[in-house]
């Protein structure tokens, strides 16, 4: 197949390369395929509008396009900060067309390769403030497909948070995502997607309702009825550019997970917890060797503790008390608030409603030959997390020796293999 540029020197200058074929693009450009795309087109089957791609992208430097079969396209540029802005913003939308680009493979054949992912901007109109949280946002994105990037933007008047997310353009997009708010019930949020089109019979973004052979076979039973549909111009919403700004300035995604301590030190990971409607909280931590084994857990129900700040220090302090009583020389502490170890750390003055734990739990530091205070993401934390859920509910401090839980087991074992969790961090 062969793509014609010759139209855009005028304009462009050397910007576009023009060749015949894909041998003789791949004879003279083999020795390099570092910077290469492969973009699909989507959409109305009208070939590529080269001259209004190149004014999306505003190259600095030169780019060789092919055409080839099944509206595939092959862009090989020169210089790595073209290749890298195009390939961290897409997708493209121009004219009721969709361009979505994956980075060239060796194996590469357009007559079996169907590019059903493409990356999507998702907006969350009208949510609540209190859900302004990067953890929050991540769960909903996950909802869709696997977070890329995050943003804001404005829709009449008010800001709003947008994400890009890989999705598939074979299954429906989803209409929304329940957002749990502990036991207050959910919040129902639903997603505008910046798309050009997308079928409103099925959901697919990969086609538009004509050409939708699932519509078709309705329409063929007669039980094709436009009210019916779930999905219509109510989910679409107007396509931007994406800002080189994320959801804050930053930040970025990154997957973490929990690892032990190096020998001969013993980790320790608490954490507390504060269930407002059942005023109730409490603490809960566990202690593992170098190699992950476990060697004990507890749980310590707190009574009128409102705070979860103070329900950390409890937590620290009974996890201080218990390494001691185990006679465990070097304690490496790992905790999810950033504000406890800062304070342990004596990099904050402790706040008043903890400040005798902190230095309790200082002087019980000073008893062990080495230790280490530092923080860490929830994530990496979740069996401290879910022993400090159960102790809410607990009767009276309990404390395991050699054989865990039952219900801690799972998340055991999932920090002994390292199992990987996303995270925004700054």
């Amino acid at each position: 197949m062969e793509l014609c540029c010759s139209h855009l020197y005028e304009e462009f200058g050397e910007s576009v390369t023009e060749w015949n074929s894909v041998g003789d693009w791949f004879e003279c450009k083999c020795v390099d395929f570092e910077f290469i795309l492969v973009g699909k087109l989507l959409g109305r089957q009208t070939g590529l509008s080269t001259l209004q791609l190149l004014e999306i992208w505003k190259l600095e430097d030169v780019v060789d396009i092919i055409g080839l079969r099944n509206e595939f396209y092959l862009f090989r540029f020169s210089s790595e900060s073209d290749f890298r802005r195009v390939w961290s913003s897409g997708p493209f939308f121009m004219d009721q067309q969709c361009l979505v680009l994956k980075k060239w493979w060796p194996d590469f054949d357009p007559e079996r390769e169907s590019m059903s992912f493409a990356q999507v901007w998702v907006r969350l109109p009208q949510l609540p403030l209190k859900y302004w949280e990067p953890e929050v946002v991540l769960q909903v994105a996950n909802t869709i497909g696997q977070p890329i990037k995050f943003d804001r933007t404005t829709e009449d008047g008010r800001d709003l948070i947008r994400f890009c997310v890989e999705v598939n353009l074979n299954l429906p997009l989803p209409l929304g995502a329940k957002i749990h708010d502990g036991e207050e019930g959910f919040w129902w949020q639903r997603f505008k997607y910046e798309i050009p089109y997308l079928c409103y019979f099925c959901g697919c973004m990969s086609h538009e309702i004509k050409s939708c052979r699932w519509a078709a076979m309705k329409q063929n039973e007669n039980q094709r009825e436009s009210s019916s549909f779930t999905y219509g111009p109510w989910v679409l919403a107007p396509t931007q550019q994406a800002k080189p700004n994320l959801f804050s300035p930053h930040m970025s995604l990154r997957y973490v997970c929990w690892s032990p301590a190096p020998s001969p030190w013993v980790k320790l990971n608490f954490d507390g917890s504060y269930k407002r409607r059942a005023s109730r909280s409490g603490a809960g931590g566990l202690l593992r060797g170098a190699e992950g084994h476990f060697i004990a857990a507890f749980v310590m129900p707190l009574v009128a503790v409102n705070d979860p700040l103070v329900a950390e220090a409890w937590g620290l302090w009974h996890g201080l008390q218990l390494a001691f009583r185990l006679q465990i020389q070097c304690i490496w502490i790992e905790g999810d608030s950033r504000l406890m170890m800062e304070m342990v750390n004596d990099l904050r003055e402790p706040q008043s409603e903890v400040k005798s734990l902190v230095e309790e739990c200082q002087s019980l530091l000073k008893q062990f030959k080495g230790w280490v205070a530092r923080h860490e993401y929830r994530e990496a934390n979740q069996s401290a997390d879910h022993l400090a859920n159960l102790a809410v509910y607990a009767d009276e401090c309990e404390e395991w020796y050699k054989e865990p839980p039952p219900s801690l087991i799972p998340l055991l074992q999932d920090d002994l293999m390292g199992r990987l969790s996303p995270r925004l961090v700054l």
